[in-house]
C-alpha cells in the first residue's frame, strides 16, 4: 500500500513504512475509541454522530441475538476490587452476570479468522469485580471499516471460571513480583 520510490535508500524506505505504520495503527485505535464512545452513549441515553448508528445498532441487535430478553444493560462501570485489581467493564447485565466488552477490528468477519482467543481472562476478571453471579460472557467485535458488521463470541460459565483461574494466578505472580498488599492501608503505612 506504500510504493517506493525509484531513488529511496532501503533506510528512508523503512522508516517512510514504519511511520506509515504508526498512523495508520493510531487512526484504527482512534476510530474503534469514537465506536466505543457511541455505544457507551447509546447506553446511557447520550447523543453521539449519527454516522455511528448502524455500528451501534449492530451491537443492539447482536446483544439480543445472543442474550434475548435481557435489558438490565449497564454501560462503562468502574470498580476496584479488595483483591486488588481494578477495571472499567463495557456492558453488564447485574441481573444476569454478563459482562460484555467491545473489540473494533477491521474487516467484515466474512474470512474465517478466529477472533476470540484469550480474552476471557478479561471478562472473567471484570464479573468477579463486579462481584458478580458466574455467567456466560461475551466479546463483540465491531468493524470500523464495514459499518454495522459485527462477530460475536460467547464464552461458557466453564470458560470464565477457567478464564478467573488463569487471570488470579498471573495477579498473584504481579502481586508478589510488586510486592503489593492489596490490604495494606494508608493507615497501617502511617503506623
Amino acid at each position: 500500500t506504500l510504493p517506493r520510490n525509484p531513488d529511496e535508500s532501503d533506510d528512508a524506505y523503512l522508516a517512510r513504512v514504519l511511520a506509515d505504520s504508526r498512523e495508520q495503527a493510531a487512526a484504527a485505535a482512534a476510530e474503534g475509541t469514537r465506536i466505543h464512545d457511541a455505544c457507551e452513549c447509546h447506553w446511557q441515553g447520550r447523543h453521539y454522530p449519527h454516522h455511528y448508528q448502524p455500528h451501534v445498532d449492530a451491537v443492539c441487535e447482536e446483544l439480543e441475538r445472543l442474550f434475548p430478553g435481557v435489558d438490565d444493560w449497564v454501560s462503562e462501570r468502574s470498580f476496584a476490587s479488595p483483591e486488588g485489581f481494578g477495571g472499567k467493564v463495557d456492558l453488564h447485565s447485574p441481573s444476569t452476570g454478563i459482562t460484555v466488552d467491545y473489540k473494533g477490528k477491521d474487516g467484515d468477519f466474512s474470512d474465517g479468522k478466529k477472533l476470540a482467543y484469550d480474552q476471557h481472562y478479561q471478562l472473567a476478571a471484570y464479573n468477579r469485580g463486579l462481584e458478580l453471579p458466574l455467567a456466560p460472557c461475551a466479546n463483540i467485535f465491531v468493524s470500523r471499516t464495514h459499518p454495522g458488521k459485527v462477530a460475536s463470541h460467547v464464552w461458557k460459565e466453564k470458560d470464565v471460571a477457567e478464564g478467573w483461574q488463569v487471570f488470579a494466578s498471573a495477579l498473584e505472580v504481579w502481586k508478589r513480583l510488586r510486592k503489593f498488599d492489596p490490604s495494606f492501608t494508608t493507615e497501617q503505612e502511617a503506623a
